[in-house]
């Protein structure tokens, strides 16, 4: 706990205790010097605990490192408070993340967190093997479906991840499905976000693309990335770029022999190539609870601290010198990425990805739409059955379950 229990302003982190004893360790010689502000901060995992303990009158004021769905989830049931209301400074924030860090936290109008983290893919490669192939980097995945060729003609492997043993349930190459929509100038949502574009063409070749990669190149649906590719076996995959940190801790026998680079993209009609892919995020948000108690504008100047450049640096910087590379933070701020002790050429690369992230808006049906991609993709892929009329059927079931969501949170 930091500061007294009476009159604070109530923190739940969702973290590991060596985070937690940093960020602690920060509201007291800094946070509370600044502001004279008590913070009560509580380790507690977040998710269905939050929302139970929110809708049951328990909740905190403020939440910190919120999957992305959590959001949505808690201001469609009127438990937090709107940051974009005039009493707030929010404008001062934006500009220091992409607008892909905040899309996910709009809903109804209003703006309900502030990012803290944000991952995305790489295309990591082994430059030693490629060498030996006489293979480039993919730039295009025209190039990236001739690498595979190459690769596994040398019984080599290449890897996108579609099954996640932490939820095998949910298939983790929809990322897979996103880029190639979002490259094909494809979306999720009409504007106001009451039906798929599931129907689309965008939609129905990038998700022939997806199934494509599996059905017809043969890659591996699940494997241990960091083995394969330390040892050689995997020479071309890609993964989060957070990824870089084990590989770069616990691989030192392969430092300088790999490298990363944005993913594939595909050649647009004047010529450029468009490497846009979704990405994930967390962030903090506020609770009404601290509203009731008059303490929001308290609670608002610490997620404004917490969120800063200046916090965010200082916080990756504690976490490195307490448990090592491995531990590397990936903040959303794009100030404090800036400032960390990244090499030029991949700060260059990082940022180069960056820049090409887009998210779509969560919406309270979002759980129906992973839940349909993935029974699509692996009925297409296991059954052997057409990927467009697999897509089909499951868009149905989405949009059916969005009419029903919105009549049931009033947005129809």
């Amino acid at each position: 706990l930091s500061g007294d229990v009476s009159g604070s302003v109530e923190v739940w982190f969702n973290n590991g205790r060596d985070q937690l004893q940093i960020l602690n360790t920060m509201i007291d010689d800094d946070f509370r010097q600044k502001h004279n502000i008590s913070i009560l901060l509580r380790m507690v995992d977040n998710g269905q605990t939050l929302i139970q303990a929110t809708l049951a009158g328990k909740g905190p004021d403020v939440s910190l490192m919120n999957g992305m769905e959590y959001p949505v989830e808690l201001a469609m049931r009127h438990a937090l408070v709107d940051l974009s209301d005039d009493r707030f400074d929010l404008d001062s924030l934006m500009d220091d993340f992409y607008p892909s860090a905040w899309k996910p936290f709009e809903f109804n109008g209003g703006i309900y967190a502030i990012p803290e983290r944000q991952e995305f893919d790489m295309l990591f490669y082994r430059r030693d093997i490629l060498e030996k192939l006489e293979l480039q980097v993919p730039q295009t995945w025209d190039d990236f479906y001739n690498a595979i060729e190459v690769i596994q003609s040398n019984n080599l492997q290449v890897g996108i991840q579609e099954i996640d043993g932490a939820n095998p349930g949910v298939s983790a190459g929809i990322n897979t499905f996103n880029k190639f929509l979002f490259q094909l100038g494809g979306t999720y949502y009409t504007e106001n976000l009451d039906a798929t574009r599931f129907d689309s063409d965008e939609a129905y070749e990038a998700f022939t693309r997806w199934v494509a990669l599996y059905k017809d190149y043969g890659l591996d649906r699940q494997y241990d990335f960091f083995n394969r590719f330390r040892s050689g076996e995997m020479p071309l995959a890609i993964a989060s770029y957070s990824a870089y940190n084990q590989l770069y801790g616990a691989a030192p026998e392969i430092r300088g022999l790999w490298g990363l680079s944005p993913i594939p993209g595909t050649r647009q009609e004047d010529g450029s190539i468009s490497r846009l892919e979704n990405t994930s995020v967390t962030g903090c948000f506020m609770l009404k609870a601290a509203e009731e108690k008059g303490i929001e504008q308290e609670a608002f100047t610490f997620m404004k601290w917490w969120t800063d450049a200046d916090t965010q640096l200082r916080y990756a910087q504690e976490l490195e010198r307490t448990l090592g590379p491995m531990a590397r933070h990936t903040p959303a701020s794009k100030e404090a990425f800036a400032r960390m002790n990244w090499s030029t050429d991949e700060k260059e690369v990082i940022q180069a990805q960056w820049e090409e992230t887009y998210n779509v808006n969560v919406i309270p049906a979002h759980y129906i739409v992973s839940r349909s991609l993935t029974n699509a993709f692996r009925s297409s892929l296991e059954d052997d059955t057409d990927p467009r009329m697999q897509l089909n059927i499951q868009n149905r079931i989405i949009n059916d379950e969005i009419q029903r969501k919105r009549q049931q949170v009033g947005l129809d």
